[in-house]
């Protein structure tokens, strides 16, 4: 079910649909097989910041957090690379994680990273050593000094989201964690996307009615093709990256087996124009009547 907090979500709050420079790519997760499996897909065009030159890499967007969990970003590559690596230790330390302790792991170094790049970057360079300093010398300080590094802080933005997808016992989670430290939860919905392409991706799946029990076949190509029509966005690149995840792990699809969608995804595309043209045809000959009944 598509709710309303999805849509304010994906069309009117979600800063990654915007026309930002750092969120120029498309990452996908949708649940399929009656819950029990996920379809992970993004593009792989980066693009460097400030010169805004794009190009293809072999590096994944989507990265193994756990044997049945991965994660995938938009927005700043090197946040995302420390965000990872701290993820990664935290998970470590839990026995037995589940997909829910990876999505909790993730967003807790989302919150710790964000401090420190504050302290870094907003609380240093004006003496203080960290935030507990701040807050001890809060009292001292003028009023729109105060005023004026609090809005700093509420403004500060990592540059990143990230999505989380994993299949455990008790089912498939999807799991989305962006600036400020924002956590929400996509299971009942059963997809989500970000990056610049997230809204054309989302409005096909929710076109088509996609729904998590679509079998792993049928929701690859539909994945696929909100995928392919995300690539009408800027920054959106051509190649593909997709990961299934399922209980017992990952299966990652070699570039024939890509190649072999592709394909499929072409040839109905001409199906699509032909039977248009078709009827378009059909339509032309029911004005032509029609006009001449008015004559």
């Amino acid at each position: 079910m598509v709710t309303k907090a999805f849509i304010e979500d994906t069309f009117l709050g979600d800063k990654t649909t915007n026309d930002l420079e750092s969120d120029m790519t498309v990452c996908i997760a949708a649940i399929c097989e009656k819950g029990n499996e996920i379809i992970f897909m993004s593009d792989r065009l980066l693009t460097s910041s400030g010169s805004l030159v794009e190009f293809e890499h072999s590096t994944s967007k989507i990265r193994q957090l756990t044997e049945n969990c991965s994660a995938a970003y938009a927005g700043d590559t090197q946040a995302f690379t420390e965000l990872f690596e701290r993820a990664r230790l935290k998970t470590d330390e839990i026995e037995n994680v589940t997909v829910s302790d990876v999505g909790k792991c993730v967003h807790k170094a989302f919150f710790e990273l964000r401090r420190e790049k504050i302290e870094d970057r907003i609380l240093r360079p004006r003496g203080f050593r960290d935030f507990e300093e701040y807050l001890e010398r809060q009292q001292q300080l003028v009023r729109e000094v105060v005023l004026m590094i609090e809005g700093q802080i509420d403004e500060f933005e990592l540059g990143l989201h990230v999505l989380v997808a994993g299949v455990g016992e008790d089912g498939a989670h999807i799991y989305s964690i962006k600036d400020p430290c924002d956590f929400k939860i996509f299971d009942d919905i059963g997809y989500h996307a970000i990056g610049i392409g997230a809204r054309h991706a989302l409005t096909h799946l929710m076109v088509k009615g996609y729904d998590k029990d679509t079998n792993v076949s049928r929701a690859m190509l539909a994945i696929y093709e909100a995928k392919k029509i995300a690539e009408s966005a800027p920054g959106v690149g051509p190649k593909t990256t997709i990961v299934n995840i399922m209980k017992t792990g990952p299966y990652v699809p070699s570039d024939e087996q890509i190649g072999g969608l592709n394909g499929l995804y072409k040839q109905k595309v001409k199906d699509v124009l032909e039977i248009e043209e078709k009827w378009g045809k059909k339509l032309d000959e029911i004005d032509e009547k029609v006009s001449s009944g008015k004559r």
